[in-house]
This record gives C-alpha cells, structure tokens and sequence, in this order.
C-alpha cells in the first residue's frame, strides 16, 4: 500500500512540474518575472516526478510478480461435525482397507497401465460417479481395487477413503475355504450399515434407516468408497441404482469390483472397465517369482508353461497351483490332476469359490437349473478351449426358444461363466470351470 501512495504522489509531482513548464511556454512574454522564476522552477520538478514516477513503477511491477510466484496458502476447511479435515486420514484409511479387502502381496505383474487407466478415471470428476471394475473369479479384482486406491486416492483429491467387502469366503494360497464372516447371507441394507459403522461409529444405524441417512453422514471433502465383490449381493442392481440416485451429486466417487458386468444398470452412469487378467508373460513371472519365494520347488520351463496354461493366466489359480506344490512336496503335474478333479477337496474348494455362486446365479437368472445347465454342457463335447460359433452353440443346447437361449448366453457372459470372442460371434469357457462342470452334477441336470 505504502508504494502505491508514493508512486501516486510522484505521478502527481511530475503532472505539476510539466504543467507548470508548459504553462510557461504558452504565455512567455505575459508573465511577470515572479511568474517566470516558477515556470523556470517547474522543469525540475517535473523530472523529479518523472524519475521517482519510473522508480516507484518498477518497484511495483517486481513486487506484483513475485507476488504470483509465491505459494498461496491454501483456505483453512470448514470446522464442524460433518467435515473431517485432510491430514494423514488417507494412510490410516489405506491400512484399514487392506484389512477389509484381505489383500496381501508384495509384488504385481502386468497391472501398472490398468491401475493408471482406472486411477484416472476416479481422478476426472467431471466423469461418471461410479467406476465398476469386473472381470472372471481369482483374476485380482481385489487386488486392483486395492491398488488404485493405494496409488492414487491422494492424487485424485480424495480426503478419505471407505471400503468393505461383500465376501463370505476367502479361498487361501492352498485352496482352503475361509470364512471371512459367521454369515451366509447379506442383503444390500446390512452392507450399507457396515459402512456407515466405519464411517461414523457412534451414529445411531440400522437397516430401517441407513439408506435414508448414510450420504449426510460422509464429510463434505471428497471421499473414495471402495466396496469390493457387489456381485454376491442378490440386490446387486438395486444397489448401482441406490448409490446413482443417493449420490447424484457430490464430490464422493465408488469404486466397485464385481463378477458380473454392471453397466446395464446403471444407465449410462456407471463407467465400466473389465480385467481380464495378466498376459501369459506376467502370468509366468508371476509363478516364477512364487516358486523362488521361499521355497524348493525349483520349477522347470515347461512346468512354468503347465502352470499358466492350466490356469489361463489367473493369478489366484497360478498361486494356489505353485503353493500346493511347494506345500505338499508334489509335482506341478501331481497338483493339476488334483486342481481338475471336483470330488477332491482342492477342486472341490476351488468349484465353490469361483464358480458355484455364479451357476446358481445364472439359473435364477433365467428361471430354469435345467436350461443354465444345458448352455454350459455344450463344451462338454468339445475340445477343452475350443470356442464354438453362434449357431453350433445354439443347436447343441438344446434349449428350444431362441430369445431364451439368447438371454441365458447373455446373462453367462455378464457373469464371465462363458467368454465372448470374434465380436461375439464365438464363444468359450474356463479350461477348469468346464473340467468341473462336465465331471460334476452339471452335466446330469443338463437331462
């Protein structure tokens, strides 16, 4: 301020002195001679006025430039019972999530560009609300979700971040099923309780009113809510719908991981990204790296090889086949034959946790055991990773109505039981699932 009044009064200085002067020179020869010594009197003036006009003007342009260079420190939040303020929240909330995901590794191979694509995502907040990740059982959904948020929570402007998970089972590196929860069943409603418990402890929920009250008791700065495997929810449509309309506008984003694709749900609004798993030179590095963690299995080329093809690069497949090994001092040959053989616990567990839940599902889904059984019989008589063109898959499945043979292949693909190829114009299965399948109970009630 103090430099703005002196270059204003240096200004004002130099205009007297200048007109002084030109006064001066208009009425030379009318003035009386006093009036002559102040028009002489003038010219230094002014160019005191001019040079301190020059001095004061420099010394305000350089202060207004370093002005903008400094950093400008940031408005202090909004104090209340609503808002939480941004200070380590976020590696506290990433502990905790990791927790609540049960995820644990120490390395991971061929994820970095689908970690910075959803990252990205989460980080546009002009852009959809909800980003879906889906892809086939043990393919690190989990695992991805984990990480994004891990990577870039803080990135993205998330001030903290919620999460839970919808599993009943975790399935661990020797294919042993355990139960993460004394429950077999949840509704969409007890979920929404477990998460406003997490965020705000002492709140007063039930599933009466959860729905009602759980988006006034976020805070008001930005918040990232993972909610991993939506696809063990029977309501798991009217749950994209509830977190659409609860949440339509806001800063929050959610980050759901699901089996089943949930575009169609949502609209429109629901960016979707599906993970197919690791290319097999990943997926090899993968099992490497597990065979030199801290064992003697000391697998050859050609095992590495046995391993990623029996596991079609699925990483949870690709530990528990390397870890059983390892375990239970036996071949990776040995481990297959046991891998692919449901009336064994190994198989058994494995046909439970990856596949089990979405058979059933694809049944309710079309209203009939006997038509979902006759679609994934058809690979029963062909070539394990044959795929089959639309017309032999129709005819083979013996299931007469066209339009329901149609909406049975669409509800398997959303569910990734049977994968798509070609445009849609081939398809296939899991090498396991229809090992499974075709020596289990499915292909009798296919009839």
């Amino acid at each position: 301020m103090r430099r703005l009044w002196g270059l204003a009064a240096s200004i004002l200085c130099a205009a007297i002195g200048l007109y002084i002067v030109v006064a001066g020179i208009v009425a030379h020869g009318r003035l009386e001679r006093a009036d002559q010594f102040a028009s002489v009197l003038g010219v230094p003036l002014a160019i005191v006025g001019i040079v301190l006009t020059v001095v004061f003007g420099v010394r305000e342009m350089r202060a207004s430039q370093a002005a903008k260079t400094q950093p400008v420190e940031p408005l202090p939040l909004p104090v209340g019972p609503n808002v939480v303020p941004m200070a380590d929240d976020v590696e506290r909330d990433i502990d905790r999530l990791r927790r609540a995901l049960t995820v644990a590794y120490d390395r991971l191979f061929g994820v970095s560009a689908f970690v910075a694509e959803v990252g990205e995502l989460l980080g546009n907040h002009a852009g959809s609300r909800i980003v879906s990740i889906w892809g086939d059982a043990g393919t690190g959904k989990t695992t991805m979700a984990f990480e994004i948020a891990r990577q870039h929570a803080t990135e993205a402007g998330f001030a903290r971040v919620f999460g839970i998970s919808v599993k009943f089972t975790h399935i661990g590196p020797l294919g042993v099923l355990e139960p993460t929860a004394s429950r077999t069943q949840l509704e969409w409603r007890d979920l929404l309780v477990e998460l406003a418990k997490q965020i705000a402890p002492a709140a007063d929920i039930n599933t009466a009113n959860v729905e009602h009250l759980l988006p006034g008791l976020l805070p008001a700065v930005p918040c990232l809510i993972v909610i991993d495997n939506l696809e063990t929810v029977p309501e798991g449509k009217v749950a994209v719908e509830y977190l659409i309309k609860r949440f339509a506008a806001g800063p929050h984003r959610f980050l759901l991981t699901t089996r089943e694709s949930v575009a169609a749900a949502g609209g429109g609004r629901v960016n979707e990204r599906r993970w197919h798993g690791p290319s097999e030179a990943d997926a090899k590095d993968y099992a490497r790296y597990l065979a030199q963690l801290g064992t003697r299995l000391n697998p050859s080329e050609t095992d590495l090889d046995d391993v990623v093809r029996a596991a079609e690069c699925t990483p949870l497949l690709i530990q528990i086949i390397v870890r059983y090994a390892a375990e239970k001092a036996l071949t990776i040959r040995e481990v297959l034959q046991r891998l692919r053989d449901i009336g064994g616990p190994l198989g058994r567990n494995l046909w439970q946790y990856c596949y089990s839940q979405s058979m059933d599902a694809l049944a309710e889904g079309v209203g009939s055991e006997k038509v979902a059984a006759r679609l994934m019989a058809v690979f029963c008589f062909v070539p394990a990773g044959r795929a089959v063109a639309d017309g032999e898959f129709y005819a083979q499945s013996r299931i007469e109505d066209r339009e329901l043979f149609l909406r049975a292949r669409e509800i398997a693909c959303r569910l990734t039981l049977v994968r798509a190829l070609d445009g849609n114009k081939r398809f296939t299965v899991h090498s396991l699932l229809r090992e499974h399948f075709c020596s289990g109970p499915g292909r009798r009630a296919a009839g």
